[in-house]
């Protein structure tokens, strides 16, 4: 497969701005933001909660729907 430079669609760097912008919480997430999650969701306090997807993502997922 071809990288995304190659298909002539912009630079890498293009890619991921172009995902931001469509992010309403305006940036990408931090590595350190989705590791909370999962410990929320590993922890004790998520006890109760079953069969949910949590979406970690800006509110990217809602801007496709």
């Amino acid at each position: 497969a071809r990288s995304f430079e190659e298909s002539g669609k912009g630079t890498v760097k293009d890619f991921y701005k172009n995902i931001q912008k469509n992010i309403p919480a305006g940036r990408l997430g931090t590595p350190e933001e989705i590791a909370q999650a999962v410990a929320f969701l590993a922890s004790e306090g998520a006890g109760y909660i079953t069969g949910v997807a949590l979406q970690v993502d800006g509110g990217y997922t809602k801007g496709l729907f």
